[in-house]
């Protein structure tokens, strides 16, 4: 049986808004219920102090490519790297 292929998406990003803890916590669950169901995982940091974010995901190639597709869109950040 082979091994399903799986693809890596690391990006950096400067938050459009400020995000307070509770901002955070909600936006967290959201990707990860969105996550679930599409077979990703991963990590996300965020930093208090410049707004930053960090991402690590871990999927199926088609699913890293739609998600990079959505984040390139989403306006509540910026300077997608």
């Amino acid at each position: 049986m082979k091994a399903p292929s799986l693809e890596h998406l690391i990006y950096a990003s400067v938050a459009t808004q400020e995000f307070g803890a509770a901002q955070v916590a909600e936006l967290l669950n959201k990707a990860r219920a969105a996550n679930e169901l599409t077979g990703l995982t991963g990590m996300l940091l965020h930093s208090d102090s410049d707004g930053s974010f960090f991402q690590v995901l871990e999927g199926e190639p088609a699913a890293i490519d739609h998600l990079l597709q959505k984040l390139q869109l989403d306006k509540r950040h910026s300077h997608l790297t």
